[in-house]
């Protein structure tokens, strides 16, 4: 199931695709809502998804820029493209940014974007078939 491959990867979310593209990021949060809402047990990721349309954020934009896409639409989770929004670089989530800001006054280097490309690349969470 998607909750096992998330727990098994110790991630805290998963792209959802199939062969038509990205549909999505699903979290246990989905999962949660879904049953919650009398879902069965062998309902679709994709239908698990809080929202009908993906949220994205290039790798080369602003924090405060993410921060607004995630708090306009009520996310954790954005997914991150390459520059002009080529390719899926990884997922960005709310405690990511938190560790970004956190690390400007400290001795940590700084999360970027690109560090979350190269820590938590693609392949890491990913569930393919949705």
């Amino acid at each position: 199931s998607a909750l096992s491959a998330l727990a098994d990867a110790q991630q805290s979310c998963a792209l959802v695709e199939d062969e038509e593209g990205l549909h999505g990021v699903v979290t246990p949060r989905c999962a949660v809502q879904a049953m919650a809402m009398g879902a069965p047990a062998d309902v679709p990721v994709s239908a698990c998804l809080s929202s009908a349309e993906c949220r994205q954020v290039q790798s080369d934009a602003l924090l405060v820029d993410a921060a607004l896409a995630m708090a306009t639409h009520g996310l954790h989770h954005l997914v991150v493209t390459g520059p002009g929004g080529e390719g899926i670089v990884g997922v960005l989530s709310s405690l990511d940014m938190v560790r970004g800001v956190a690390s400007i006054n400290s001795q940590c280097p700084f999360v970027s974007l690109r560090w979350l490309g190269l820590c938590r690349g693609r392949e890491c969470c990913m569930i393919h078939g949705a």
